[in-house]
């Protein structure tokens, strides 16, 4: 059975004592490489994996960042913690983090406030303060509790529920980082912009 490092989440080769990536220590564990059980009628099915190497795998090479900041009292008790890249990235960070509701939740809120302004004609400097200055503060506010949030979501429909083997693989296709998407969501509100405002772009250069 594939392992995977509980550091940064990449597969461990066979036997591996040290991760071939970020050069951690790999644990020993005997039921790592057990067969999963098999659960009888009535009985509650155990977890594939522990939830922290679960954790691991979906965050991937920044888990101990995200670890620590879980960790706080702060977080604890008001589940807020202050995240830069939450504050400038929006949309791009969800994107980035492949949680994509969140994504889509942000880019129909510049989608409704471009229609308004098509519909209504007023200036859209109105609502710049709360795109520039109230939604960056509470993503970067919240943006830790978001994406804690999204994780255990993910740990709960897969590791809960499937076998070693395909949570594993699950975990590593749906967790990471994805790049391409975070572009997909730098471009769809150009695109959005271009759209509505085509008449004046076209003027710009007549």
């Amino acid at each position: 059975m594939q392992r995977f490092c509980t550091d940064c989440g990449k597969p461990l080769a066979s036997g591996a004592r040290f991760c071939g990536d970020c050069g951690a220590v790999v644990a020993e564990s005997s039921s790592a490489s057990a067969p999963a059980p098999s659960v009888a009628p009535g009985q509650v099915q155990q977890p594939a994996m522990p939830s922290e190497s679960a954790t691991a795998i979906i965050v991937g090479r920044k888990y101990r960042y995200y670890e620590a900041k879980w960790a706080t009292p702060k977080f604890r008790r008001s589940k807020q913690s202050w995240n830069w890249a939450a504050f400038f990235g929006g949309e791009l960070w969800f994107a980035y983090r492949k949680m994509y509701a969140y994504a889509w939740g942000m880019m129909g809120l510049y989608f409704i406030d471009e229609l308004c302004q098509a519909i209504f004609h007023y200036d859209g400097s109105r609502t710049l303060p709360l795109f520039c200055v109230v939604i960056p503060i509470a993503v970067g506010r919240m943006g830790n509790y978001m994406y804690k949030l999204h994780v255990n979501k993910l740990t709960a429909e897969i590791v809960a529920t499937q076998s070693a083997d395909y949570a594993q693989a699950e975990l590593v296709r749906q967790g990471g980082t994805s790049i391409g998407a975070a572009f997909v969501f730098l471009v769809i509100p150009i695109c959005i912009g271009c759209a509505f405002h085509f008449d004046e772009i076209r003027a710009l250069f007549q």
